[in-house]
């Protein structure tokens, strides 16, 4: 059997060799051979001794290149094994970093949402405590005008009593009864003389019944028209759509008496000259200058500017009459006389000028769908400011009385809009041009800008203003979503969800700020729920709303 090599193979320089062997022992033990053959036996055994000497340093080459080729393939895999490792341990320290990373963010995130909770926590303590104020404002004057009302019900009791005390002295002396007739009718003849010879200051406009009980009252008992809803003491018997209809009533009133005013003023302008060059051209310089309002962040300094010097104007103007200014309010008033009362005449003039013109600015950009609130922030810098009130009480009434005539469903009012006198109830416009009603597109803008219009003056923030305070509070926006969403179900119209949409369409994040959880819960309601009650397109657009929350506040209702 032929022998292998190291690795299994036969090499080259071992066959020849391995022959000559067979070659011998197939000849066995021969006789020596002559010279000639011994020497050619000689030279090929030289020839296989070179042969196998080649093939055995072949055969070293081969084992070398094999040998290299392990050590190569051992040093490779080594190699492949440190890349290995080392890709490991970069992988182990990515991770290691990313989640470090990700504990700093979600730390990050709690730190914030805490922070958050706190100021929404501080912020709704700070609001309970200012509606608790003003629940002691308005106790401290229901308490008032009942003390009042008790006076004035003794001074009549004590006037009985004299009265019948006269009328027994008159039975027992009747002879001197006929002089003392005739002395008290020459008295009163007397006293008449002398009242109608007395001028007033100011001769009130005309204007309804209610002024004119108002201007013929005692100073010291003034029967001002706010003064029966928020100072008097209404019955627990009354159901609150009553007492929301009898403010409304007399919101209306104030409206009514706005336009005897400005009538009243027109005509003044010839008695009172310099009072003509200052209405007119003032009023146009106000509407010039909220015409400029816009939404980029301090461009708005150049107009509030020039508004507040007309108002400083007017303020400083003494020439022209003065005016009760109670007869404009709503809002109860700390002034009991006639003589606390008077303002000038321009200053109301401009500050219902004013109004008008911010309620108008409302309508055309909130109608058609661009933001409002630097409007209502021009409103706000006004009305607000301490300057501009009157005895500490802003005149926002003459504003609000606007909202009264134009969106009523904002102050719980509802109507069929079917019927005229339905129409007229949740403030559906006439065209007087056109002897008819504003067509459905109209209202609907109307609508959606005065509801835009109303959240941006009644979510403003003024706790860390220093000249200025909050002139209409934060709780009236609640009290307005939630005048809408209580509606009953048989008296919901498509106006009530127009103004409900412009209400919370931009104004969710200022109302969640202002009321934290409490706040999405009444979104929840107002645009998951109250949809329920009518399907229409003016119901179904309330869901862009609720998506519009989710996509900006990541908050799902």
């Amino acid at each position: 059997m032929a022998s292998s090599s190291p690795n299994g193979l036969d090499t080259p320089a071992k066959q020849p060799y391995r022959e000559a062997r067979r070659s011998r022992s197939s000849r066995g033990d021969e006789p020596a051979d002559s010279p000639s053959r011994q020497l050619h036996r000689e030279f090929s055994q030289l020839y296989l001794d070179s042969d196998r000497s080649f093939l055995a340093r072949l055969d070293e080459a081969a084992e070398e290149r094999a040998k290299e080729h392990v050590e190569a393939l051992e040093y490779s895999k080594a190699q492949h094994e440190r890349v290995r490792q080392t890709a490991d341990i970069a992988r182990l320290r990515f991770e290691l970093e990313h989640e470090k990373e990700r504990q700093k963010r979600e730390d990050d995130e709690r730190r914030a949402l805490e922070r958050e909770r706190r100021e929404l926590a501080e912020q709704e303590t700070a609001e309970r405590q200012r509606q608790r104020e003003a629940l002691e404002r308005i106790e401290a004057e229901r308490q008032r005008a009942a003390e009042e009302a008790k006076a004035v019900a003794e001074a009549e009791a004590r006037l009985r009593v004299q009265q019948e005390r006269q009328a027994a002295e008159k039975s027992r002396r009747e002879a001197d009864q006929a002089e003392s007739d005739r002395k008290a009718r020459e008295a009163a003849e007397a006293a008449e003389r002398t009242s109608r010879e007395e001028k007033p200051r100011v001769v009130p406009p005309p204007t309804t019944m209610a002024m004119t009980a108002v201007s013929q009252s005692a100073p010291s008992q003034p029967q001002l028209a706010g003064a029966s809803s928020w100072a008097s003491d209404i019955s627990h018997l009354v159901s609150p759509l009553a007492q929301k209809e009898a403010i409304h009533q007399q919101y209306l009133e104030l409206h009514k008496r706005l336009k005897d005013f400005r009538r009243w003023m027109k005509g003044l302008r010839v008695q009172y000259p310099t009072l003509k060059e200052k209405m007119g051209p003032h009023r146009r310089e106000m509407k010039n200058q909220i015409s400029k309002l816009t939404r980029v962040r301090g461009a708005n300094t150049k107009p509030l500017s020039a508004i507040r010097a007309i108002f400083q104007d007017a303020l400083n103007y003494r020439e022209g009459p003065t005016i009760d200014a109670r007869l404009y309010f709503v809002t109860p008033l700390p002034v009991a006389s006639e003589a606390e009362a008077q303002v000038p005449a321009l200053l109301l003039f401009l500050m219902n000028s004013f109004a008008k013109l911010i309620f108008a600015q409302f309508i055309d950009e909130g109608g058609t769908g661009r933001e409002v609130d630097h409007v209502g922030l021009c409103a706000g810098q006004i009305f607000a400011q301490n300057e501009h009130r009157f005895h500490g009480v802003p005149f926002t009434d003459l504003l609000l009385c606007k909202f009264h005539v134009f969106c009523p469903v904002l102050f719980g009012i509802y109507g069929d809009p079917k019927t005229d006198a339905g129409k007229r109830r949740i403030g559906w416009r006439w065209d007087s041009d056109e002897g008819q009603w504003v067509d459905t597109k109209k209202h609907s803008e109307r609508m959606t800008g005065l509801g835009a219009g109303f959240a941006s003056i009644s979510l403003r923030d003024f706790s860390k203003a220093k000249n200025f305070k909050t002139f209409y509070p934060n709780s009236n926006y609640w009290r307005a979503l939630s005048n809408i969403v209580n509606t009953r179900p048989r008296d919901v119209t498509d106006t009530h969800y127009l103004v409900l949409k412009s209400l919370t369409e931009r104004f969710a994040a200022k109302f969640i700020q202002f009321y934290g959880h409490a706040a999405i819960v009444a979104l929840r309601k107002a645009l998951l729920e109250f949809p329920k009650h009518k399907k229409s397109v003016a119901s179904d657009a309330l869901g862009t709303v609720v998506e519009a929350i989710k996509r900006d506040f990541h908050i799902t209702l």
